[in-house]
Order: structure tokens, then C-alpha cells, then sequence
């Protein structure tokens, strides 16, 4: 994420852009006029309305443009409240949270159903997204995955059983991610039951360039609790 949050729209909208959707069986591109109104929909509700949205440049063509945009798009009664929920949300979380979801013993048992294209991925507790995470580095999902369903006393390679042990074990996170001492074979299988109780789900991507925007565009909506780097 950078420091220009108008960098970071530009991003986000160029990846939401960029994207497809099956009908039919084919794909065919996203209905980006309706999704970047919804944005734009969303955001006005959050600050208090249009005008307020508008306060910089009220009589310009931009803003007059913006104005017929958002609200031939939305009744005005939906915008009085925020409208942004404290949650998963956006292009990006639909798309993951649409996506087949798998148990961690299926794949141990079968690594062959994680590609190893790069990608996104969420882990879910009882339904609800706790960690969200790339795999950019050779071996993509697969190999990041499996690091995330190790069950050795190591969890230096795994930021989210790392953060499993910290906030289900209350150790410190220097513990959790100290290579060299580990932790103990009692703390490991606890923290391997826990993930045990979830379930994953990704989306495989061409390149890592497209999974590093995916990400951005989940973590900036939305940070799941885990995600606490």
C-alpha cells in the first residue's frame, strides 16, 4: 500500500478492471460502470451524502457528472448511512469468498488439489475469513499452503500459525517465530488442532505481479483479525 490513497484507487480499480466473470461458461469482462458506481455509491455514504462527497468543486462538470452517476445508481434513502460494512467487502472479497473452500486434512492427504500457480488464499473459522495471504515465491499456492499446513514445533515459516500460537496460546510473537527454539511439541499440535477447525479457499492468478494487486485489493477493503502485520 502506498501513501497516496489515490495511487491506491487507481490500483484497485485498474485490478477490478482487469477482471472476468463466467457466463455461460465463457468469460466475459465485469460490469466495471456498475461496480466502480457502487464504489462511488459507497463512499458518499460514508462521509454523509453526495454534496458532502462534492464539497471541493460543487459547480464543476466532475462533480455534476459524479452526482448524475451515484445517484441514478442508488435511491437517495441509501445514502444516510455508512454503507461499507465493517467486514469482507468489495470485488476482491467476493471473488474469495465465492471459491471452493477445502479442509486442511484433504489436502494433506491430496497437495495435487493446490495449483501451483501464484495466487490468494483465505483461511476461514466457522465460516468467517481469519487470515488472508499471497503466494508470490517459486512453488505459488501450493508451496505457501503447505507451509500453512505443516504441523512441525517450526513456525517461522508460516505468519499464520504463527499468529494461531500468539493469539490462541498467548505466546509472544517472538516466540512463535523463533527457527532456531520453536515451540513444543504439545504447543505445535494445538495450534495444528485450531487449523485443523478451518477451512481455504484461494484464487490462482497468471502472475505475481496480478497476485500482489489481488492482495492489496483484499487487505485495503478489509483486514481479516490474524492479519496483524
Amino acid at each position: 500500500m502506498t501513501l497516496d490513497p489515490a495511487v491506491d484507487a487507481v490500483r484497485t480499480l485498474t485490478d477490478l478492471a482487469r477482471q472476468t466473470r463466467l457466463r455461460g461458461g465463457a468469460p466475459e469482462p465485469v460490469d466495471f460502470a456498475g461496480e466502480a458506481a457502487s464504489v462511488l455509491a459507497g463512499v458518499a455514504a460514508n462521509i454523509g451524502g453526495v454534496e458532502e462527497l462534492l464539497a471541493g468543486r460543487p459547480g464543476s462538470w466532475e462533480a455534476d457528472l459524479i452526482r448524475q452517476l451515484i445517484t441514478g445508481s442508488v435511491p437517495p434513502s441509501a445514502l444516510t448511512d455508512e454503507q461499507v460494512p465493517d467486514g469482507p467487502h468489495g470485488h476482491h472479497w467476493r471473488t474469495l469468498l465465492e471459491a471452493q473452500r477445502y479442509a486442511p486434512a484433504a489436502l494433506r492427504n491430496d497437495a495435487d488439489l493446490i495449483p501451483r500457480q501464484p495466487g490468494v488464499y483465505c483461511w476461514f473459522r466457522d465460516g468467517e475469513p481469519v487470515y488472508a495471504g499471497r503466494a508470490a515465491s517459486r512453488g505459488g499456492l501450493r508451496k505457501r499452503l503447505g507451509q500453512h499446513l505443516d504441523t512441525g514445533t517450526d513456525l517461522s515459516h508460516s505468519t499464520f500459525r504463527a499468529w494461531v500460537a500468539v493469539r490462541k496460546l498467548e505466546l509472544t510473537r517472538k516466540a512463535a517465530r523463533d527457527r532456531e527454539v520453536g515451540v513444543s511439541a504439545d504447543q505445535a499440535a494445538a495450534v495444528t488442532a485450531w487449523v485443523d477447525g478451518c477451512e481455504v479457499s484461494w484464487v490462482a492468478l497468471n502472475t505475481v505481479a496480478e497476485a500482489k494487486r489481488f492482495e492489496h485489493g483484499l487487505l485495503y477493503a478489509w483486514e481479516p483479525p490474524l492479519n496483524d502485520d
